[in-house]
């Protein structure tokens, strides 16, 4: 949407300290440590947790969102978080693009798990089937945080991978988010609304929402004064129009231009210019 502003030149990392930072807090971060849940992500945030840990029959989650209003972070940190080891007892893989075949996705995912692969699907299903029920014995589950476009004839893998269980518990949840119309999956496939455990749509951020985002980022980054004086935060929210990906890219352009001019605030005439 918008074009970079490259810097003028000069030491970055010096310019970004003398501004109080230890580094830029307005990247997109594939880590995931600058992932602040804001109130609208807080409760599907929550809620995957919950559909990861109760290994319930309704184990999969749709979630649909236009690009920039925080699908790939959330896919991504919750990928994380379901990791061996945490306090989650699942194995997490991020799974990102376009799987057009059943078979495709079930490649990508062994391929995560380093199943040995097998030339045909019913061959990788039955190979990953197998690696999953020795995950169950050991208590834990296999989470798919899918942040991509599936395509209808995909969903049949989805559904059978969806029915695994072991003991009552079952084996696979999954967090499906998609730019797409990802609910209307169910009406090609009515045998996937047996699995669906919740279904929601992030838009826009508030404006409370947007400023805690905002000044959490600046914080994590290490500066404690205002970073954006008043009517800096409302334009900023304004021409935004409340989407966390736009936020995050015009304060990331203010930030090059307040560098670039040896300035100490991001003003309103700063976030206009960098939002032109």
């Amino acid at each position: 949407m918008y074009a970079e502003t490259p810097t003028k030149g000069g030491n970055v990392i010096k310019k970004i300290q003398r501004l109080g930072l230890t580094e830029n807090p307005f990247l997109p971060y594939p880590d995931g440590r600058f992932f602040f849940p804001c109130t609208e992500h807080q409760t599907l945030y929550q809620e995957v947790l919950r559909l990861i840990t109760e290994k319930r029959k309704r184990c999969i989650a749709l979630i649909r969102g236009d690009a920039g209003t925080g699908k790939s972070i959330l896919a991504r940190r919750l990928a994380g978080v379901a990791f061996p080891g945490s306090d989650v007892e699942a194995t997490g893989i991020l799974l990102q693009g376009e799987y057009f075949t059943p078979t495709a996705l079930v490649r990508q995912i062994n391929a995560e798990l380093g199943v040995p692969t097998e030339r045909t699907y019913e061959g990788r299903m039955v190979m990953l089937r197998a690696e999953v029920e020795k995950m169950g014995a050991r208590g834990e589950s296999l989470f798919l945080s899918m942040d991509a476009t599936i395509k209808p004839e995909a969903v049949n893998a989805i559904i059978e991978m969806a029915g695994w269980h072991l003991n009552h518990q079952h084996l696979v949840q999954m967090a499906i988010f998609s730019s797409d119309n990802v609910f209307a999956l169910e009406e090609k496939r009515p045998a996937l609304t047996q699995y669906v455990g919740f279904r929601n749509t992030l838009g826009p951020l508030t404006w409370r929402s947007a400023t805690d985002l905002i000044d959490a980022r600046v914080r994590m980054a290490g500066r404690i004064a205002p970073f954006f004086t008043d009517d800096a935060l409302d334009s900023l929210i304004e021409v935004s129009r409340g989407i966390p990906g736009n936020i995050i890219h015009i304060a990331n352009r203010a930030l090059q231009i307040i560098m670039d001019n040896n300035e100490e605030i991001i003003t309103e005439a700063t976030i206009l210019a960098a939002a032109e």
